[in-house]
């Protein structure tokens, strides 16, 4: 019996898999790395899940299969440059984005604002366990699909 049998599963086979994959060292971009596409029922808006295994201390990206790291890394046309942003406590305690400018919002601390650059990248720092993350991607305000900015939730 595995141990992992009381995990929520919040990905079922009609999701289509989309051009986003989570990048470990030595990750290939192959199905297993990949995102599928859904309808947040929370945000209703186009969400992207990726469900695997995180282990303490374990850095990662997100990439297209064109190799180019979500959210983009142009720093110079964007206003409030590109980043993540966490909006719950699970997230909050257990990711970290190192090199980044991370700014707690004022009224909740379970909302975290990462401002990244060419050298910032996100760190697991919860216990070995099987996790699903979702991602939003946003764009800038002049309407570009620039993937500039990520709003990250860790289940």
């Amino acid at each position: 019996m595995s141990r992992w049998k009381n995990v929520e599963n919040f990905i079922d086979d009609t999701m289509p898999n989309v051009d986003l994959f989570i990048k470990f060292k030595t990750t290939k971009l192959d199905k297993k790395h990949q995102f599928v596409e859904h309808t947040s029922g929370v945000y209703n808006c186009k969400e992207f899940i990726w469900t695997g295994f995180l282990r303490r201390g374990l850095k990662f990206s997100f990439v297209k299969l064109d190799k180019k790291k979500v959210p983009y890394e142009v720093y110079d046309v964007f206003k409030g440059g590109p980043g993540f942003t966490f909006d719950d406590e699970t997230t909050c305690t257990q990711l970290s984005v190192k090199n980044a400018l991370c700014v707690k919002d004022e009224h909740n601390e379970n909302i975290v604002y990462n401002y990244t650059n060419e050298e910032s990248y996100l760190e697991y720092k919860g216990k070995f366990r099987k996790v699903t993350i979702f991602i939003r991607l946003y764009d800038n305000l002049e309407n570009n699909e620039n993937n500039r900015w990520v709003a990250l939730n860790l289940k």
